[in-house]
């Protein structure tokens, strides 16, 4: 899944949903592990526990801003009964020039 297309500089939101079996589960808050930019190299200031969005569906979020263009990989884990989960997001930044789309899987 692929949180969006951003112009470089502008503040991304990572959105995370933990859920069990499709419920929502509050008995952890997410945490975003690492930020693979688009270089390899690891963004500074991870881990980073994510914020609370939506309580009662389990919505968590963390804010970042990125520093170079091209295409990032977010690691984020979850631990529910002494075990962790993880899974990871991307998102794609531009220079603001206009090119043409990528094709996505649906």
């Amino acid at each position: 899944m692929a949180t969006g297309n951003y112009i470089l500089g502008a503040e991304v939101k990572i959105p995370i949903q933990f859920t069990i079996d499709g419920t929502p589960d509050h008995s952890t808050v997410p945490v975003v592990e690492k930020i693979f930019n688009p270089n390899g190299t690891l963004a500074p200031g991870f881990p980073v526990t994510a914020s609370t969005l939506d309580y009662n569906s389990s919505m968590y979020y963390v804010t970042f801003t990125p520093t170079m263009v091209r295409d990032y990989i977010v690691l984020i884990k979850s631990t529910h009964d002494g075990d962790d989960y993880y899974t990871h997001d991307n998102f794609t930044v531009s220079n603001g020039i206009k090119s043409a789309p990528r094709a996505e899987p649906k």
